[in-house]
């Protein structure tokens, strides 16, 4: 619930969630983890700091795999990550060779 409204769905996650059911081997591929709405959120301050709370967030290993997008990583101490759903669907279309949006405005 947000503000007495609600309860809402994340759109951005719920775009992620459809792409991990189309192409459920990246289920396999991927640690997934669902964190709750409030905030402050722990475990990703923790890891990418206060400002980088939001999700979904993908979360990297290092070094990231050649094929990615660098313009599209963010970095906080030695921890890579994407955020914003659009962004992470471009990048896991791209490392894991998968059809890319046809909707995504290419550069």
């Amino acid at each position: 619930m947000d503000g007495g409204e609600g309860p809402f769905y994340c759109p951005g996650s719920l775009k992620l969630e459809g792409l991990l059911s189309y192409f459920p081997q990246l289920r396999h591929a991927l640690d997934v983890q669902y964190i709750e709405f409030p905030r402050p959120r722990k475990v990703l301050v923790d890891l990418l700091g206060e400002e980088y709370q939001g999700a979904p967030v993908l979360v990297l290993g290092l070094p990231a795999p050649a094929q990615a997008d660098r313009s599209i990583l963010k970095r906080h101490g030695e921890v890579e990550f994407v955020n914003g759903s659009d962004n992470i669907l471009a990048y896991l279309s791209a490392v894991y060779g998968l059809p890319s949006d046809h909707h995504r405005k290419r550069g």
